[in-house]
């Protein structure tokens, strides 16, 4: 073997024992890096049991800070937890994992929240509203203006929520949607709020022993941030100065009646203990962030048992077999003649033998039109006795002479009585298909017309038990033709038990009129409304912890000076 040829081969060796080393150092750093990674995990691992067992504090204690939880051993390491307040009036929860030389920490803003039904509950037999000016009802969550301004956490609630399709309909028809901001977007209105948990949060507070009872003329602030209070007033509560606080106002058998310079953060509740008429107003830039409920308590002559009232439908004739009060309501109207002009239409109401005209005469085109702007309702005064049969009729009008301004130019077009049934009239149920027809000449369909009461998940009418729709075909006799659409008169008849002492309003009625004006504000703000579980067993008991904000942060043993031990 020659010389070159001995040091080519010294060379290889030489080459092979590099790369083995290379190979073998390379192992021992990826098992370093293994180690200190998994190490990693681990400690992130434990600082989120630390988080948990600190979320779970605070939902015991009610966001009672400063708190510390050291030093508490888990599988694998160990967690230390603080929680303090901070600048937002929130709390801040941070907890540190710590595995061997590395530490994890993960830093919480935390708040307490509780759902509401909607920023705004009407909840009696019916509803009547007046509203004007830039005021906004809005169930969009929001920050409590002593805390932080923005938007909250939590889901959007209802703007509005009340009693039956009457209120809904009522209150859509009575307030700019613009102005009711919530679950859904513009025009939040809904049904079936939780009046038995009010009455539970209702109970609590007139019990609380530290209440305070202010006395008339109403002024002052009442509680704080920190310490909500428990506010309690019988009878009419209208403030002559500035009247503030935070916590639960309640309004017990009185009228809500607020302007310039009421604010609260918290729940106003507007409760009555028997059946009766309350007017709830804000004005001014009177404010509330929580929420308003406004209802009678859930037992005595509750909704449940005013809206027992069976009936048959003989033919097309309501018949109640109990003792009844009677509403009805013209949700809708569309007939033209061919799109040229407007028909008028006209309704007239039959119990028993008596015939009544409450929305201008059966018999005249323009004093008794329901074909146009406003709200056309009737409750007689009386009830009515048992196996009184109610129907209903509706006339359409034709101009046949001049420009439409004088009575003497119309003639009448088609009239149907519903006691007589036919194909000109359809009546509705709870738990009847929609039907499905559209309106002639880009008119509204049916589905349009009784839209506040389509469940949308069914996709079928949903009416209470004492309730029904009547659709009214006054165009044509086709059933082929595009006009033959029955949404020419929509009338929804309603029926209470009066022998239950039951009634739509008026005197010993249970009515809530509902004002709102100028720019006066109900914004929904499940944070303030949580703050009073601090007091209220049934506010505490619905609050939720929820994490607004989160920040990991990985300290290496370089970042906090320790000094790094590698491991085989």
């Amino acid at each position: 073997m020659g010389r070159g040829t001995v040091l080519i081969a010294v060379a290889g060796l030489l080459a092979a024992a590099s790369i083995a080393y290379i190979g073998q150092r390379s192992r021992f750093e990826m098992n370093q890096e293994e180690n200190r990674y998994g190490r990693q995990v681990v400690a992130r691992e434990v600082a989120l049991s630390g988080l948990q067992r600190g979320l779970s504090t605070v939902k015991l204690d009610l966001m009672d800070a400063p708190e510390w939880l050291g030093d508490r051993p888990v599988s694998g390491g160990t967690y230390d937890v603080a929680i303090t307040d901070n600048l937002y009036g929130d709390l801040t929860v941070v907890s540190r994992g710590t595995v061997g030389d590395m530490r994890h920490e993960i830093e919480s803003n935390v708040i307490f929240e509780t759902p509401l039904d909607a920023a705004l509950v009407l909840a009696a037999n019916s509803v009547r509203v007046d509203s004007s000016g830039t005021y906004m009802i809005s169930g969009v969550d929001a920050r409590s203006p002593s805390i932080a301004t923005g938007p909250g956490f939590l889901k959007a609630a209802k703007a509005v929520m009340t009693d039956g399709a009457i209120n809904q309909s009522v209150i859509e028809s009575s307030i700019s949607s613009e102005s009711l901001q919530g679950d859904g977007g513009s025009g939040s209105v809904g049904q079936g709020a939780d009046i038995a948990k009010l009455e539970q949060i209702y109970a609590e507070a007139v019990l609380r022993p530290d209440k305070v009872v202010p006395m008339s003329p109403y002024v002052g602030t009442y509680g704080s941030p920190d310490a909500p209070a428990v506010v309690h007033v019988t009878g009419d509560f209208q403030p002559s100065g500035v009247f503030s606080g935070y916590g639960v106002l309640v309004i017990e058998n009185g009228d809500f009646l607020v302007s310039d310079g009421f604010s609260w953060e918290g729940l106003v509740l507007v409760r009555k203990s028997v059946p009766s008429d309350i007017e709830v107003s804000l004005t001014g830039d009177a404010v509330v962030y929580g929420g308003i409920a406004a209802f009678e308590p859930p037992s005595g002559a509750s909704s449940v048992s005013c809206t027992d009232v069976p009936f048959t439908i003989d033919g097309i004739e309501t018949v109640p077999d109990v003792p009844f009060q009677l509403r009805t309501d013209v949700i809708g109207t569309a007939i033209s003649y061919g799109g040229s002009y407007d028909m008028p239409v006209t309704a007239r109401l039959h119990t028993g033998d008596l015939d009544s005209d409450p929305w201008g005469s059966f018999d005249s085109a323009l004093s008794g039109n329901v074909n146009k702007d406003g709200t056309f309702f009737y409750e007689p005064n009386e009830p009515l006795a048992a196996g009184t049969g109610v129907t209903l009729s509706g006339s359409s009008w034709k101009r046949d002479s001049g420009d439409g301004t004088q009575e003497s130019d119309w003639t009448r077009h088609m009239a149907q009585n519903s006691e007589t049934g036919g194909s000109q009239l359809i009546v509705l149920r709870d738990g009847d298909p929609v039907p499905d027809i559209s309106g002639y000449l880009d008119q509204g369909s049916v589905a349009d017309f009784v839209d506040a009461f389509i469940d949308p998940v069914t996709n079928r009418i949903t009416l209470d038990q004492n309730q029904s729709i009547y659709l009214f075909e006054l165009g044509t006799t086709n059933s082929t033709s595009a006009a033959y659409d029955f949404q020419d008169l929509v009338v929804l008849v309603s029926l209470l038990r009066s022998d239950a002492g039951c009634s739509f309003g008026g005197a010993g009625g249970d009515e809530i009129s509902f004002t709102m004006s100028g720019a006066s504000q109900i914004r929904y703000s499940g944070e303030a409304v949580a703050k009073i579980g601090a007091k209220l067993a049934g506010i505490e008991s619905a609050a939720r912890v929820v994490v607004a904000s989160q920040r990991d942060v990985l300290v290496t043993p370089e970042e906090s000076g320790a000094v790094s031990v590698a491991a085989d």
